[in-house]
């Protein structure tokens, strides 16, 4: 369905770069320097990847999706169905935000869908090539793990997927975005 595309790291040069990375490799432990996150340990601080090919970022549809992943239960994958409207659900900072979508395969048989924000920001894309999608703002990020004797596994277990999973997330960007108020319509 599909062919593999380059994972591309540290591509865009920011001010955080060089500074985020060289600590990780002088720190090393928990905080140690990862080169590539499908190796089998996703703790660590190294590069944020993308699937790069022929000049544009892909999602993992148009990136390579084995029939393994493809024929799971819990996947729907929509052939020849195109989005008709964006559906406006909130306001973000004063201005509207459309987190729903009209879709089908022809205009008599529309379907309406509340989506996360991510798949809406990769609609307009698709149909305009602008959005929020158009910059990777991540530079660097970072997976560590909790120690095994934290308090905030105590309650209730690891929950992670295992001794090389992590707990937290850390993303390190340059951004002028700024947290504002949502307000549903």
């Amino acid at each position: 369905m599909g062919c593999p595309v380059l994972a591309l790291h540290g591509v865009f040069e920011t001010i955080l770069n060089e500074p985020v990375i060289d600590t990780a490799k002088s720190i090393g432990g928990r905080f140690s320097f990862q080169t590539d996150w499908n190796a089998g340990n996703f703790t660590g601080i190294g590069y944020y990847q993308g699937a790069i090919g022929n000049g544009q970022r892909s999602d993992a549809a148009s990136a390579y999706i084995p029939s393994s992943i493809a024929n799971r239960q819990n996947l729907d994958i929509l052939l020849n169905t195109r989005v008709t409207q964006l559906i406006q659900t909130a306001n973000v900072c004063g201005k509207p935000a459309f987190l729903g979508v009209k879709f089908g395969t022809n205009p008599s048989d529309l379907h309406t869908l509340t989506a996360q924000p991510r798949a809406i920001a990769l609609a307009e894309w698709n149909a305009t090539k602008t959005g929020r999608l158009v910059d990777a703002n991540a530079v660097a990020l970072g997976f560590l793990r909790l120690p095994e004797a934290s308090p905030a596994l105590r309650p209730y277990g690891d929950p992670s997927s295992g001794p090389l999973s992590a707990h937290i997330e850390l993303l390190f960007a340059v951004s002028s975005h700024s947290a504002c108020r949502i307000d549903p319509v």
